[in-house]
């Protein structure tokens, strides 16, 4: 046995951890000195020597390992990184002439990848913010192009493509004209072209708007007014007499109808970092994933907002506690088995069903062999079943004949390494039953690193881009197509969010919101109440000011659980909206939490409770 010198492994992580600081901090000390000037370097060299020095005495104080020590060092590191890509981002006094010059270059770039003048492509525009945090990791000396070439690259590669449309309209009026009782219509038509935008595909998503035609109400206005009018003079018996006239004032009384036939946008955004990811990973840059995670992280240091960790994993919802009832497509005798293998393999259900549709369109195959040779369910190769390892494996394609006594045997799987599972635990893994087959193909997901990244998992399924496309196109339609609901009263079917949702204004109106828990208040609200049968109006146009109109306005005295609690909140009157749970607690989804229960004596929330409330369960 080793003993154990706690002061010796103290100075030994000591040393190493200086080592490892001087290196870093030499490079990225020339880094910053470049692109923010000498002051900004002796800041931050300063501030990092120190931080070094009282990280490594408070660690080894304590006797921790060095390993701990180094871990420490490195996130100091990572600090100087954050602190770097924010005071570039920024342009706050500091940097020096050759720094400023290239940030104005690299905002330039940024600003070219749209047109400028055209307000509906500039929140497109790719982040300036963004190039500078992909370029604190790049090695120009490496990569063998400047830091202006691989902006320059950056910003081409990343700028978004537009799509535009034609569209034709009119505007149509009618005019009624009435002169004491007399009235006349006339019609008229004013022709329009309109030019929307119907496609985007930019670095973090897509837009996609499909134009339908669309008549507007008629907007009626009614004007009065007077006119002078000649009529006949009479004497005083009533007699017209011939040749003289006389002014008199009558009423006009003019209504005008108008309306348009136009068209109205259905729109549908899609999160899509696939530009991002191809770029970043393409030369010049050459970053692996560790490397694009850690641009997120500085991007998203400097306040800009990006999920490509989020997206990289597909979103996932695994382990959702309510109840799954599947959409049209995916028959319902599969969900209990996609279920269960989602919760041992951390498998989304809905890749598990989008697998089992394209291999075998859900089983009704004529006779579940392909032509290569894999069979069952989900179609696994006898070599990836049972195994590599075993010896007739060797130099095939995985079409080996393996004696099913064999094949099948969860202990020669075992032996030879192989992929099949005994789903149902009948003492036989067999892609021949349905409980076996999906836990194995959720297996062989989660054995290529699903969690971290979907697309390559499902390539070492079928190693061809197009299956993967078609995989993922299928999930997501099946996990769009499905809905996720609750159990309980309308108070407490909500609390399946808690912890794992997140406010987002206009959020929950898709099922791939309602399915990742990405809900406003008012959308949370309206899901909560579907869940016990009771549907609060059209979900695309719920708002706290639709909701505030329904059922039946009480005193909060009254309140009991399920009835509805409006706050004012940024100045507007009932502009948040939660369900109360009794005992002055109620639920919502809140900005700074997701959904959350709320006690009603939390300072802002009391400020903001004017005593709105509403029963719609009586």
């Amino acid at each position: 046995m080793n003993p154990h010198n706690p002061q010796e492994e103290q100075n030994q992580a000591a040393e190493l951890a200086k080592q490892i600081a001087k290196r870093k901090l030499r490079k990225t000390a020339g880094r910053v000195a470049k692109k923010a000037g000498k002051v900004a370097a002796r800041v931050l060299l300063h501030a990092a020597s120190a931080l070094v020095k009282s990280l490594l005495s408070f660690l080894g104080a304590i006797g921790l390992p060095y390993l701990l020590i180094i871990l420490g060092t490195l996130f100091l590191l990572l600090m100087i990184y954050l602190g770097t890509t924010m005071l570039f981002s920024s342009g706050e006094e500091g940097l020096s002439p050759e720094a400023e010059e290239l940030r104005t270059y690299i905002i330039e770039q940024a600003d070219g990848t749209v047109d400028m003048s055209q307000e509906e492509q500039i929140p497109y525009r790719v982040p300036h913010e963004l190039i500078i945090a992909a370029l604190q990791i790049y090695d120009s000396t490496k990569h063998g192009k400047t830091e202006k070439q691989a902006v320059k690259i950056m910003a081409e590669k990343l700028a978004p493509t537009f799509k535009y449309d034609e569209y034709k309209g009119h505007h149509e009026t009618k005019r009624t004209t009435c002169i004491e009782g007399e009235c006349s219509t006339s019609t008229s038509k004013e022709n329009f072209t309109i030019n929307p935008l119907v496609f985007v595909e930019a670095w973090d998503r897509t837009y996609t708007a499909i134009y339908e035609p669309y008549t507007t109400d008629w907007v009626t206005s009614r004007d009065t007014d007077t006119r002078t009018k000649k009529v006949p003079r009479k004497d005083k018996e009533g007699n017209i007499i011939p040749g003289e006239f006389t002014e008199i004032q009558v009423s006009v009384v003019t209504t005008t109808q108008t309306r348009s036939h136009t068209f109205l946008p259905s729109e549908t955004i899609k999160e899509d970092y696939t530009y991002f990811d191809r770029i970043l990973s393409d030369v010049p840059f050459d970053y692996g994933q560790q490397d694009k995670l850690t641009v997120e992280a500085l991007y998203q240091s400097t306040g800009g907002f990006i999920r490509y960790k989020e997206w990289l994993t597909g979103d996932s919802i695994v382990g959702f506690p309510g109840t799954v009832m599947p959409g049209a497509g995916v028959p319902s005798e599969f969900m209990q088995y996609y279920l269960e293998a989602e919760k041992r393999y951390g498998v989304d259900w809905y890749f598990l069903a989008a697998i089992h549709y394209v291999e075998t369109g859900f089983s009704t195959h004529p006779t579940m062999v392909s032509s290569v040779g894999a069979e069952g369910h989900v179609q696994f190769m006898p070599c990836t079943w049972t195994g590599w390892s075993y010896p007739s494996c060797k130099g095939t394609n995985g079409g080996a004949n393996i004696p099913l006594d064999v094949r099948y045997d969860p202990a020669m799987i075992q032996k030879y390494g192989g992929l099949g599972v005994d789903g149902n635990n009948n003492g036989i893994a067999s892609p021949w039953e349905i409980e076996d087959a999906v836990f194995s193909a959720a297996k062989l997901l989660d054995y290529n690193g699903f969690s971290t990244n979907i697309d390559r998992a499902i390539f070492s399924y079928n190693r061809a881009d197009w299956y993967v496309k078609k995989v993922k196109d299928a999930a997501y339609r099946f996990r769009d197509g499905a809905t996720y609901g609750g159990d309980g009263s309308v108070a407490e079917v909500g609390k399946v969010w808690i912890g794992r949702s997140v406010y987002v204004w206009g959020g929950g109106r898709t099922a791939s919101d309602i399915a990742a828990g990405r809900f406003d208040c008012s959308a949370f609200v309206h899901w909560a109440f579907k869940q016990v049968g009771i549907d609060l109006g059209p979900l695309a146009s719920t708002t706290t000011q639709s909701l505030n109109k329904l059922g039946k306005a009480i005193s909060f005295s009254d309140a009991r659980p399920g009835d509805i609690l409006f706050f004012d909140t940024d100045g507007r009157r009932d502009g948040h909206v939660g369900i109360y749970m009794g005992n002055g607690k109620w639920i919502g989804s809140q900005g700074s939490t997701g959904v959350a229960i709320v006690d009603m004596n939390n300072s802002y929330w009391k400020a903001a409770f004017k005593g709105h409330v509403r029963r719609i369960i009586e």
